[in-house]
């Protein structure tokens, strides 16, 4: 019967969907996001400290926005000297629902000190106009 410490650790996997205190950091994770919502756009702000523009892949999909990507392990350490890690490596994937229609050809992507933005400008149909009562 596996010992406290490797139960602590398979409580933390099923919870939080991947390995948690130095074991194999394999599987799906889903890096945090802030969405903001302005009259003329919507802004994604995705969390991806360590990684490199290339390494993340933005497409949209009718009302969805998919970011998807892989974060290596990091460089320089084994696994004997990893003592407590919370930043998940491997494949991740992000899936944002939109709700309004995007000018699909207007959409810009930065990355700058590890966050990846996303700038959806809103379909002129999407925006609100204001109806004059007469």
């Amino acid at each position: 019967m596996p010992g406290l410490p490797e139960r602590m650790s398979q409580l933390w996997r099923s919870m939080l969907g991947g390995p948690f205190l130095g074991l194999s950091r394999e599987g799906l994770w889903h890096p945090t996001v802030n969405v903001y919502d302005s009259p003329d756009k919507i802004v994604v702000e995705v969390e991806l400290p360590g990684m490199k523009g290339q390494k993340v892949d933005v497409s949209l999909e009718q009302e969805h926005l998919y970011i998807q990507g892989v974060r290596p392990e990091p460089e320089g350490y084994g696994q004997e000297q990893l003592y407590y890690i919370e930043r998940p490596t491997g494949d991740f994937h992000r899936v944002i629902h939109l709700p309004c229609a995007i000018d699909e050809e207007a959409v810009s992507a930065s990355y700058d000190d590890g966050i990846l933005t996303v700038t959806l400008p809103k379909a002129a149909r999407a925006r609100a106009r204001r109806i004059e009562i007469k």
